[in-house]
């Protein structure tokens, strides 16, 4: 692990056990080096991991501060986030995953030859052991490659933006509502036929490759979200 991301690591444990509580401003830059043995290049590059996970926000000349929402649904560079307050500890259990041979309709959406082999994997997010939402995703191997059990169980975002050095393009998303079937049933112990929220959503790096297909799914009741626009569309 780069020794930076050391540095996240333990500013969220200092985050989750209120070391440093909600709104609380953390130590400066300079204070956050000396402690941590480092420079302070390598502590803008954490204040701004953490600032992009949604735990920080940095105020021009006043400081860095514990956001007031504990846990934010988010990934890196799109406008979409869960408006409800969760607790921020969050993991994945993996209920699948394999490597297998696209199909063609996943081929045509992630312009891939015939026969590339794609990630396939089912993971459930849990907050304070709770199910939260189950998410079905499709990866091409060729673009975002060496992915493990370790990777998928922390973030896959993380690791390509940190560990690959690729930066995100657009987000495209459908939202639909949908019944809860049989996997909504057993994992997200959510009552088969009860309404569910599910997102499909096709990823891009910047370089404009798809590198992701997926299909989230959340129980009515458990998210709501908000979504912002920066200029409207002209006619």
């Amino acid at each position: 692990m780069k020794n930076y991301l050391k540095i996240v690591d333990d500013i969220k444990r200092r985050i989750s056990s209120n070391e440093f509580s909600v709104g609380s401003k953390l130590p400066t830059h300079a204070e956050l080096a000396l402690e941590y043995a480092t420079s302070r290049v390598t502590i803008s590059k954490v204040i701004n991991t953490l600032s992009k996970q949604g735990l920080v926000v940095a105020k021009r000349r006043v400081g860095t501060f514990v956001t007031n929402n504990t846990y934010i649904l988010r990934k890196i560079d799109e406008p979409f986030r869960v408006t409800k307050i969760y607790s921020q500890h969050m993991h994945s259990q993996i209920i699948s995953f394999e490597v297998r041979e696209c199909d063609e309709d996943e081929r045509i959406q992630l312009h891939l030859e015939r026969n590339s082999l794609i990630y396939d994997i089912i993971r459930l997010r849990l907050i304070n052991e709770e199910p939260a939402w189950l998410e079905y995703t499709i990866m091409p191997v060729t673009v975002i490659p060496n992915v493990d059990l370790n990777i998928l169980e922390k973030s896959i975002y993380s690791y390509i933006f940190d560990e690959l050095n690729l930066s995100f393009g657009k987000f495209e998303k459908i939202i639909r509502a949908d019944k809860a079937d049989s996997y909504d049933e057993k994992y997200l112990e959510f009552p088969k036929g009860e309404p569910i929220l599910e997102i499909e959503q096709l990823a891009f790096l910047k370089d404009g490759r798809p590198f992701e297909l997926s299909n989230t799914r959340y129980p009515y009741d458990k998210v709501e979200f908000s979504y912002s626009i920066n200029k409207l569309l002209e006619d």
